[in-house]
């Protein structure tokens, strides 16, 4: 059996490409309705959030309410993962008896949001291999700093949560003769969409 697929690896190639850069602004986007629910004037740029500073009588409310801002993009990341799960999860049953459909598809795009958060955490691993000591960044981070816990904890939770689900994904939930294809296209999809958007495109679209 052939298990490699041009044209399997072109789709996947190009719904990662697309899924990358929606994957980074649903969760930029996150960030800036409730930074703009809370009325602290948000812009949204291609890859991040900037929000102006605004006096409170209380700094423990301005530190809760930077807190939201902060969590709500992974927090959208996480659920958009779960519920692709739950989905894949729910439509097994109706797969033993079928083939792997595009509704499948559709659960196994959504669960893969979930790789942002094992991306971070293996970024930042790295990043503590080179410096030779313990590095955690990026929301994760900032988000265990404001609970007052190591500013790894949130990181390692989510990332090595995220790790166990989409494992459990590709090696239980897709078929073997179409991991090999979606690892090809994934990977060469979403790091040059990713490259893309992020130093030419997005500074474009959304400086």
């Amino acid at each position: 059996m052939k298990l490699i697929k041009a044209e399997e690896i072109i789709f996947h190639f190009f719904i990662f490409s697309i899924l990358t850069i929606v994957g980074i602004q649903t969760h930029e986007i996150s960030h800036y309705i409730v930074a703009d629910i809370l009325k602290f004037k948000p812009l949204l740029h291609h890859s991040s959030v900037s929000f102006q500073f605004i006096e409170m009588k209380n700094n423990k409310d301005y530190q809760f309410n930077e807190l939201l801002i902060i969590i709500a993009g992974p927090l959208q990341t996480i659920f958009t993962g779960i519920f692709g799960f739950i989905m894949l999860s729910y439509r097994r049953q109706y797969r033993l008896e079928s083939k792997f459909t595009k509704l499948d598809w559709f659960a196994v795009f959504l669960t893969l949001f979930l790789l942002r958060q094992v991306f971070n955490l293996m970024t930042s691993l790295i990043k503590s291999v080179k410096i030779s000591g313990v590095y955690f960044g990026g929301d994760e981070a900032k988000i265990s700093e404001k609970l007052g816990i190591f500013h790894g904890t949130f990181g390692i939770i989510t990332g090595t949560t995220a790790l166990i689900i989409c494992s459990i994904t590709f090696f239980y939930f897709i078929p073997k003769t179409k991991r090999l294809n979606l690892i090809l296209g994934a990977t060469f999809g979403s790091i040059i969409s990713y490259y893309l958007w992020s130093f030419y495109i997005g500074e474009i679209v959304l400086p």
